[in-house]
């Protein structure tokens, strides 16, 4: 090549580059001693130098040397928080922008002592605030690079603070945690990324006095170092920003350093694993830079330092492998388990320290009542307020309701005070019959548009007016509520407030026989002068749901009768349809909508919300395009969806992949939760109560089902609590007469999405049948719960033949009623009729089988059995006979033995009841 070429030769490019390279560091060293001086120069220089040919630079290092001593800082693309926050993988002129303001690490750390040394005058919060409910909020936040930590947050999110939020529920706490994967539109600035991120961590310092609930992970990476550009003058100012910061490094300043934090956690990972990782993913994991690997060695020194050994855990890990099913690659790492039982016990201690009026249950805090009534108010409570929490386009329903509340309540009073003389013996009821008593208000709202928080956001309003008596029952919250005699007997109770009265008055309810007694005992609770005096408003919230169906026809005999309830009485009521019944009720009928488009948009911004999340606004749209969006409940679950996903860079294709029905997104949820799934159970479970009767199974034999399947013992306890906690909100617990819990799906829609899930074929449905169908035959111990779900669970999955054998030779099957066993065996029996004639034969019986007994299931001479359903043949004997199909040819046979039958002694016939004979048919049982 000709030495005045346009390209150099390796030896001058060699030579250029070792120049330009030696050049760049000392523009560094002086733009980093102008800036401890505060003087602005070697302008010109970097502009000289910028005007070198790019070509002379042969890699990006150097190129990276000039950009730093420039003091180069481009605004990178915009991304969410994750995206911006794994930028602690970035370019060395990034890592070291922020060098020239520190000549090491050691000094930047003395620069964070002195502003930790003015945390007094930094956390200065206000008073921890509380619901107006009595109920109190309690933020987790969780600071971690996000890569790398991929695991560890999703076994926070989906298996700790799930337990968690359970357990501050029972005290009276609504837990939220500060997740920040994703949130923040793809548009933001880097600004805006940062300032997020700062301010919900501010938000946790705000409700707990600067003494946050703090979950600090630290590996091996330091997280983004912002440049000073990233940050605007304000933001800056507002958090007092130490430039040389990383943003992770900042939220333990100011979740934990600043004031040394007794809330805050930290979690620091052994990088043992390392070994295991994939070469292509290392990166994700480890820094490499010289000053990330500084800060955060002496970041870990600092922890150790100021904080207790109590506030530290050190745990281990392994690589399992990789996980796919976001549509992106991620590490698995598993072991994680000693991890979140330390995090789950460390956040229990530190929340009852910080609230110790939250220490005991919402159930025992109110000593004054029955442990029964405590109980069972503690759990409608609980439910309500749940559902009221995010109640949005429904104010005029709202509005309505109470203006029906108030009715003639003015009326009431003056009329109350017209009958306070002494002197008349009536005074004591006046509200019963001074005023005409008001019809029930009727909410007509078909599944899933949001009845259930409607309803509980008309009791929160109703619970600001002092002068009502208010009682609230959700049928189907918790156990035994869809039941009318539990409905009455919190009734009761509710108008009997003295502590002594109220035992006497549950030992009446015992008692009790029937719903005439129970409502004998109502009715003199009503009459009581004292809750004559108040207005007394019944909410009673998805009428639909009282099972059995007779108990709700005989509520709504007490409504129709205008002399049972008072007339200072409100009644409101919810139901999934308006049946003929209803309308004899009452003509105040009000039907809800499905919800606005307006308020759906404003039902998800809400939801996320409370999370720090925010779609963008094509992501809105996206979710809004769907037809099943106006569905409160659609949309709840499609946004609490998106609050568990971890992954900024699938949330449009996740929202995308969303079913557009109520059953789909719950059969999608179904399989997440399936595959999530470590013990294995899950999908077994769901399909178990898929193939039991509509009124649910009981917990014990779930457990003991779930145990045979694994071919042993019944799963534990704590197996079972956390396999219920994992679908929680799947299901609805109710109690048998017993006592005992009874599980069952919280809506149809669920048992339909278990079956398009989980069930593609028949045979699926009919071994998972059979697996309940060994259990109770083999394995329960409760006879009564044998004989009325074996039966049943043998007709569906057509076992004929074990059907038959179970109600004709098993002990426990003389318990069964003959119409029951009759109900049964007719489905199996031969259709021919038969009558006397050529091409029939009498069914005999042998001299043996006749004087036996148990042939037919019953406890009488087999003679003198009904060959078909087993009771006495005693008024008007039927014969019974048998087919040319099922009759044998030749000599007769006998027909429960099958012997060719002697003719001495002589056969007798067999026999059939009046019920079974009324129809000539073949006796014999196609099985």
């Amino acid at each position: 090549m000709a030495p005045n070429s346009a390209s150099p030769t390796p030896k001058r490019l060699w030579l250029v580059n070792r120049w330009l390279f030696s050049v760049g560091m000392a523009i560094s060293t002086v733009k980093s001693v102008a800036c401890l001086l505060g003087v602005a120069t070697v302008a010109m220089v970097t502009v000289c130098i910028e005007t070198v040919p790019c070509h002379f630079v042969k890699t990006t290092r150097y190129r990276a040397v000039l950009q730093m001593g420039s003091g180069w800082s481009s605004h990178t693309k915009k991304t969410s928080i994750a995206g911006r926050r794994e930028k602690g993988k970035r370019p060395a002129e990034k890592t070291c922008g922020f060098q020239a303001s520190y000549l090491n690490v050691q000094q930047l750390w003395e620069r964070i002592n002195e502003q930790a040394l003015q945390a007094s005058d930094i956390c200065k919060y206000d008073e921890i605030q509380q619901h107006p409910s009595g109920w109190k909020t309690v933020r987790v936040f969780v600071s971690s690079t996000f890569a790398d930590f991929h695991s560890e947050r999703e076994a926070l999110v989906k298996k700790v603070f799930p337990e968690l939020r359970e357990w501050c529920e029972e005290r009276g706490m609504y837990l939220v945690e500060c997740d920040l994967r994703w949130g923040v539109p793809q548009d933001s600035t880097s600004s805006v990324v940062i300032d997020t991120c700062l301010a919900e961590l501010e938000r946790c310092c705000q409700e707990t006095c600067g003494q946050p609930f703090f979950i600090s992970m630290l590996s091996e990476r330091a997280g983004w170092f912002p440049a000073d550009t990233d940050l605007d003058q304000d933001l800056s100012k507002r958090y007092k920003w130490i430039s040389g910061m990383s943003i992770t490094g900042m939220e333990i300043l100011h979740g934990a350093l600043l004031g040394l934090n007794p809330n805050a956690a930290f979690c620091l990972r052994q990088p043992d694993f390392l070994s295991m990782l994939p070469p292509a993913f290392e990166k994700d994991f480890r820094d490499a830079d010289n000053w990330s690997i500084e800060f955060l060695q002496a970041l870990k020194d600092q922890i150790h330092q100021k904080f207790p050994p109590q506030q530290i855990f050190k745990y281990q890990c392994t690589v399992s492998g990789l996980e796919e099913s976001s549509g992106i690659s991620k590490v698995q790492l598993s072991g994680l388990e000693p991890l979140c039982s330390w995090v789950l016990e460390f956040l229990k201690n530190a929340i009852q320290r910080m609230f110790p009026d939250h220490t005991e249950t919402l159930e025992n805090r109110k000593s004054s009542l029955p442990s029964w009534y405590r109980s069972q108010l503690h759990q409608h409570s609980l439910f309500s307020v749940q559902k009221s929490r995010l109640v949005l386009g429904r104010d005029r329903e709202v509005a309505d309701v109470l203006k029906y509340l108030q009715l003639g309540v003015t009326e009431h009073q003056e009329d109350m005070s017209m009958h306070e003389s002494p002197e008349d013996p009536e005074s004591n009821k006046p509200g019963r019959h001074s005023s005409t008593r008001i019809p029930p208000y009727l909410m007509v709202a078909p599944p899933g548009t949001g009845k259930s928080c409607l309803m509980a956001q008309c009791v929160f309003e109703a619970q600001k007016i002092p002068s009502f008596s208010l009682f609230f029952h959700f049928v189907g919250c918790c156990p035994a509520s869809t039941e009318l005699t539990n409905l009455v007997a919190r009734l009761c109770c509710h108008l009997t407030p003295e502590e002594a009265d109220q035992k006497d008055l549950l030992e009446k309810l015992k008692e009790a026989d029937g719903i005439s007694a129970l409502k004998s005992i109502l009715r003199d609770r009503l009459d009581d002068p004292v809750n004559l005096k108040r207005p007394l408003v019944i909410c009673i919230d998805a009428f639909n749901q009282i099972y059995p169906s007779q108990d709700a026809e005989e509520l709504l005999t007490w409504l129709q009768d205008s002399s049972f309830f008072p007339g200072n009485c409100r009644c409101v009521i919810t139901t999934a349809s308006l049946t003929p019944a209803l309308t004899l009720v009452t003509t105040l009928v009000h039907e809800v909508n499905p919800l606005s488009l307006e308020s759906a948009r404003e039902l998800a911004t809400t939801y996320l919300s409370r999370y720090n999340k925010r779609l963008s606004s094509r992501q809105l749209e996206l979710l809004l395009s769907k037809r099943s969006s106006l569905s409160p409940l659609w949309m709840t679950l499609a946004c609490e969806e998106l609050r568990l996903f971890g992954v900024f860079e699938r949330v449009t294709h996740l929202i995308q992949s969303f079913p557009d029905s109520l059953e789909g997104i719950l059969g999608s949820i179904l399989c997440r939760l399936v595959g999530e799934d470590d013990s294995g159970l899950l999908k077994d479970f769901v399909c178990i109560l898929h193939c039991s009767r509509d009124g649910g199974v009981l917990a014990i034999d779930v457990q003991g089902v779930l145990g045979l399947k694994r071919g042993g013992q019944a799963i534990s306890s704590m197996e079972w609590a956390q396999l219920q906690r994992s679908v929680k909100e799947l299901l609805r617990i109710s109690y048998d007469w017993k006592g005992r819990d009874i599980v069952t799906f919280f809506h149809s829609s669920v048992a339909q999405a278990v079956g398009s899930c989980f069930f593609g074929r028949q045979e699926d449905k009919i071994n998972y049948m059979c697996l309940l169908a060994d259990y109770y035959e083999n394995n329960c111990p409760d006879a009564a719960t044998v004989t009325s779900e074996l039966v049943w669970l043998l007709n569906e999955a057509g076992l004929h033949s074990r059907l038959v054998s179970f109600l004709r030779n098993d002990q426990r099957a003389l318990s069964i009623s003959c119409h029951t066993r009759f109900s049964y065996i007719r489905k199996l029996r031969c259709s021919w009729h038969c009558q006397p004639g050529s091409q029939t034969k009498r069914a005999l019986l042998c001299s043996s089988c006749s004087v036996r007994t148990r042939a037919f299931g019953q406890l009488f001479l087999n003679s003198q059995s009904c060959a078909i359903c087993g009771q006495v043949a005693r008024m008007k004997p039927q014969e019974a006979y048998l087919c040319i199909q099922h009759s044998r040819f030749g000599p007769p046979e006998c027909l429960v033995c099958k012997k060719i039958i002697l003719p001495q002694p002589p056969p007798l016939p067999a026999v059939l009841c009046h019920m079974c004979g009324f129809t000539p048919r073949c006796v014999a049982l196609n099985v």
